[in-house]
C-alpha cells in the first residue's frame, strides 16, 4: 500500500525548540550542505534526514515510502552514494554532501532526468525522485574507473498502472 503523502507521521522532535546549553539543554542546531547550498537544520541529532530535508529545508521532492529504507522513495546522494533518508540519521550526514532530486539539475536538463522524459518512465510519480537518484549513482559507477556499485538499489514494488 502506497502511503498518502499527507497522511505521513511526523516527528514532534523537527520543531525542537533550541535551549542554550547554560540552561541544561541540548544544542540541536547544525548545518548541512545540501545540493551546493549550506542550510541550518534545527532538530535533533537523530532525527531521519528525510524530515529535516523536507520539514526542516523544506526540499519535498524526496518522498516517504515505507519508512524502513526498502521502497528507495527517500534515496538521496551522499558524497555520490545512494543512500536511505528515511532512517539515516540527519547527524551522520554533518559534513559530507548531500544531492536532492532537486539538486540534479534545477531545470530538467540532467543526464537522468532527460532519459526519464524520453523514454516516458515515470508511472505514478511518486517514487521517482528516489528512483532518478539510483539511477544517477548505477551510471556513476558504469562510467568511473574503479567506481564500485555497491548494493540493489531499486524497489521491488513497481506499479502496474498502464502497459
Amino acid at each position: 500500500m502506497i502511503k498518502n503523502e499527507r497522511a505521513l507521521p511526523k516527528p514532534n522532535r523537527l520543531i525542537a525548540r533550541r535551549v542554550p546549553s547554560n540552561q541544561g539543554g541540548a544544542d540541536t542546531a547544525f548545518t548541512l550542505l545540501v545540493n551546493g547550498v549550506q542550510y541550518s537544520a534545527d532538530a535533533e541529532p537523530e532525527t531521519p534526514l528525510l524530515w529535516v530535508l523536507r520539514d526542516s529545508i523544506g526540499l519535498t521532492g524526496t518522498k516517504y515510502g515505507c519508512g524502513i529504507g526498502q521502497c528507495g522513495a527517500c534515496t538521496v546522494l551522499i558524497d555520490g552514494v545512494a543512500v536511505r533518508s528515511c532512517f539515516l540519521q540527519a547527524s551522520r550526514a554533518i559534513g559530507r554532501k548531500i544531492t536532492t532530486i532537486e539538486g540534479l539539475s534545477t531545470d530538467g536538463s540532467h543526464p537522468v532526468q532527460l532519459a526519464w522524459k524520453e523514454f516516458d518512465v515515470p508511472q505514478c510519480g511518486y517514487c521517482q525522485s528516489g528512483l532518478m537518484a539510483a539511477t544517477t549513482r548505477i551510471l556513476f559507477c558504469a562510467l568511473s574507473v574503479g567506481a564500485v556499485y555497491d548494493r540493489p538499489l531499486f524497489s521491488l514494488v513497481r506499479h502496474r498502472g498502464r502497459s
